[in-house]
């Protein structure tokens, strides 16, 4: 979500155009469509544990025009504790240049620390500009001892979340 109202905000001044006095709005009226015509989701395949791999599905959907594509091809950023077992990392594999794309990878995790996996898509395109997305995922295998009274979290994909509380109401 965050990385997404990064995008968000990076394009917003491009959608304005100022105007000097006595000129007409509506002859340099530009339209900005804030939505991305692409998608990348980072879903995991397996439960990490400590020195095992942990694998991961990348799911790439392009609404784009195919004949609007230069290429496509999904970075890695992983923490450098951590060691992709592919050769993903170092070797970018092709994606359709519209539609689904699916590509899957490893990592080791080295212990219980928490770590963040990126896999970002990018997009470049025929008239010379790029676009690009971002997933992220988190591996957090530390067990901290949770405060009196929490039940649980909600945590969002990009790793914030809330604490859950159960208590009761006293009044005075």
């Amino acid at each position: 979500m965050k990385a997404r109202l990064l995008v968000l905000l990076a394009f917003v001044p491009l959608c304005f155009r100022v105007h000097a006095l006595g000129e007409s709005p509506e002859a340099e009226r530009t339209h900005c469509d804030l939505s991305l015509p692409i998608h990348v989701e980072l879903v995991p395949l397996s439960e990490p544990h400590v020195g095992q791999a942990a694998r991961f599905r990348v799911e790439v959907e392009s609404n784009l025009d195919p004949d609007l594509v230069q290429d496509a091809r999904v970075e890695y950023e992983l923490p450098d504790r951590m060691r992709m077992l592919d050769d993903a990392r170092s070797e970018p594999r092709a994606l359709a240049k519209s539609g689904p794309s699916r590509l899957e990878f490893g990592v080791i995790v080295p212990d219980e620390s928490r770590y963040s996996i990126r896999a970002r898509l990018i997009v470049r395109l025929t008239n010379g500009k790029t676009i690009s997305q971002t997933a992220v995922r988190w591996i957090d295998l530390g067990a901290e001892d949770p405060p009196e009274g929490m039940i649980g979290r909600i945590v969002d994909p990009d790793g914030g979340g809330i604490r859950v509380y159960q208590g009761i109401t006293v009044r005075k």
